[in-house]
């Protein structure tokens, strides 16, 4: 997964607050 596809689900699961997928997505780099 490239950088912006991950940044932008990344703010995406933030902004619902889904904080577990968020980490990780972080964490699978």
């Amino acid at each position: 997964m490239n950088c912006v596809s991950s940044c932008l689900l990344l703010l995406r699961a933030c902004d619902e607050g889904d904080y577990e997928t968020a980490r990780g997505i972080l964490e699978s780099g």
